[in-house]
């Protein structure tokens, strides 16, 4: 949370949702990452109609 936090004070209109799972993609190896991402991006889309 703390690095959340470091990020929204320098991005203070940023997402912390969206902070959040995007450090800790950045952790992960380059293929889970994708895979986690596409099925974020469908959830989202799917949200959205």
């Amino acid at each position: 949370m703390a690095r959340v936090e470091l990020v929204l004070a320098a991005h203070p209109d940023a997402d912390p949702d969206n902070v959040r799972h995007t450090l800790i993609l950045l952790e992960q190896p380059p293929l889970e990452r994708l895979q986690r991402s596409l099925i974020r991006g469908r959830a989202a889309a799917l949200r959205r109609k």
